[in-house]
């Protein structure tokens, strides 16, 4: 992004708007529209107007880029003159899957609503929503998407029409699909396409549990279509332009769901539905008196009925509110899991239940109980930020209760056994443990010393407390359940660290995602930006795994 954006951006996340206001003019205006510098220059114009205060200048282009997009899913119908031409140029089919059902007729499908053409026809009344709109595609853009959508020739109302089956036409209609021309940039204003034929990639967001990025700009690609005419003159293909702007707005999707979800209350909350922990404790000590061979039959069984977790393959939701999480390291999350329950039993983590080797290889399985509510990622954007400063309290709160676990290991800094840490930014394949924190310094800035040292001379240069941490505070590790803090999960990393690595580790996770690094700079403070700025340097040379630790023999 060039310079007026970034004033843009700056102006709106300092301004008293919510959360989701500024996620929609950010994201679904600025950073998705076909220049930002020229919807940034709008932005700019509108907060500089005289005697309209900030909020209100941003709400009012927020209202204006709802209109646009109402009237861009307004439909509106097409004569029997047009349909009968689609029909003839199609062949009958649906034009992007090349059939339809037996039985079930295509049917004509705007590309873009001739409705937004009233914003022109009412210049006087719509000013500035036609300016949103043109800021968001700029004024070449615009006057282009103007000349093809207004021309009434047969010719040019084929241009802005596809023949689809009556599902595939509601989805492309809602923009939850777009087409985008397969080795081809966005059209030029001049840019005229001859081909009989057109390919296109036909692209939609992945659904949350895919694997696939659910990138705003991109989505996934599902599949290739076709676009032919048999008579370019009398039977025009759709404008690629059309379609490539239809691409641009299909970006904004979300946006009207995601304010009215906001303002709808929390649902209820699930955590009285879950077993008091006292409960659960005294279930596990009757369970351990079964052997554990038919222990471990019975978690086979439960695992082949349970689900892989859509953000970890080595975890699984069972029935009876457990989890299966395979550890590897038998003292590693089990160990962490036991010192919470033993000396923090206040910390919302899960409960450990049992280790057993589920498959041949003999390797560890961590059985433990499930936690209430949903992550903090799916929800962050309907936060409040009230609710966001709640968050934070809470976690300030079990953060004081499991620091204070007590190290009864041989080692200074260590896992939660007293072992290797396996935290990955400290080292690729384990590390440690060691008797003193300048042994531990040197490892995660290992081979970078020299440079850090000319960097930042000042590095290093406190000792620390050591305390117990989690080390992976990532916003999917995190659980509300009503809009409090209901779980804190994934402890595999846990061990004993100088106190400013909870800190680090979480700021360094989310590091390009200002609303949780607010979260955690209202529970820290300032108190650990010198160390903070050491880790952002090293993170040029170790961005996400830390240096090896080189063979004792080595040494």
């Amino acid at each position: 992004m060039g310079l007026l954006a970034d004033r843009a951006k700056t102006i709106i996340a300092s301004s008293k708007i919510s959360p989701v206001e500024k996620n929609i003019l950010t994201q679904t205006f600025l950073t998705a529209s076909c220049d930002a510098e020229t919807a940034a220059r709008e932005i700019l114009d509108r907060v500089a107007q005289d005697g309209v205060p900030q909020e209100e200048a941003l709400r009012g282009l927020k209202h204006d880029w709802y209109r646009v997009l109402e009237l861009l899913s307004t439909t509106s119908s097409m004569d029997a003159g047009l349909l009968q031409s689609l029909l003839r140029r199609d062949k009958g089919n649906c034009c992007l899957t090349g059939a339809t059902a037996p039985g079930i007729d295509a049917r004509p499908f705007h590309v873009i609503s001739p409705a937004l053409l009233g914003l022109w026809a009412n210049a006087e009344t719509e000013d500035s929503t036609l300016s949103c709109l043109t800021a968001y595609l700029t004024p070449v853009y615009a006057q282009k998407l103007y000349d093809i959508i207004s021309d009434t020739s047969s010719g040019g109302r084929l241009k802005n029409a596809l023949l689809l089956s009556p599902v595939v036409g509601e989805t492309f209609s809602r923009r939850e699909i777009w087409l985008a021309p397969i080795f081809s940039e966005m059209s030029t204003p001049g840019d005229h396409s001859a081909d009989e034929t057109q390919q296109y990639g036909v692209f939609g967001f992945a659904p949350e549990d895919d694997p696939r990025e659910r990138g705003l700009k991109d989505g996934v690609q599902l599949f290739e279509c076709s676009l032919h005419t048999d008579d370019l003159g009398e039977m025009p293909l759709t404008s690629r332009f059309l379609l490539q702007v239809h691409g641009y707005l299909a970006r904004a999707i979300e946006v009207n769901d995601n304010e009215r979800e906001v303002a709808k209350p929390w649902p209820p909350g699930v955590s009285q539905l879950y077993w008091h922990r006292r409960w659960q404790v005294m279930f596990r000590v009757i369970w351990r008196l079964v052997p554990a061979f038919i222990r471990c039959w019975v978690y086979r069984q439960l695992v082949y009925r349970g689900h892989q977790s859509s953000i970890s393959e080595i975890v699984y939701s069972l029935p009876l509110g457990l989890y299966a999480k395979f550890c590897g390291d038998a003292q590693g999350e089990p160990a962490a899991l036991k010192l919470l329950e033993k000396h923090a039993p206040t910390v919302p983590a899960p409960l450990f239940v049992d280790t057993m080797p589920l498959v041949a290889d003999g390797k560890p399985w961590l059985i433990m109980t499930g936690m209430p509510g949903q992550r903090v990622d799916e929800v962050i954007h309907r936060m409040t930020y009230p609710e966001r400063h709640q968050l934070a309290d809470d976690l300030a709160h079990a953060m004081a209760s499991f620091r204070n676990i007590p190290n009864t290991s041989n080692f200074l800094i260590a896992s939660a056994s007293g072992s290797r840490l396996q935290d990955p930014r400290a080292s690729t394949g384990g590390c440690g443990p060691y008797h003193t924190e300048a042994e531990f310094n040197r490892q995660i800035a290992r081979g970078r010393e020299q440079d850090l040292m000319q960097k930042l001379p000042h590095a290093y240069s406190r000792e620390h407390q050591v305390v117990f941490t989690h080390a992976d505070l990532f916003p999917s590790n995190i659980l509300v359940d009503a809009g409090r803090l209901s779980g804190i999960v994934d402890w595999q990393f846990a061990g004993f660290y100088p106190a400013y690595w909870e800190y680090t580790k979480a700021m360094r996770s989310v590091r390009h995602a200002e609303h949780y690094q607010a979260i955690f700079r209202r529970i820290f403070q300032a108190q650990f930006d010198e160390e903070l700025e050491v880790e952002e340097y090293l993170s040029i040379f170790f961005p996400i795994w830390g240096p090896k630790e080189p063979d004792a023999r080595s040494l």
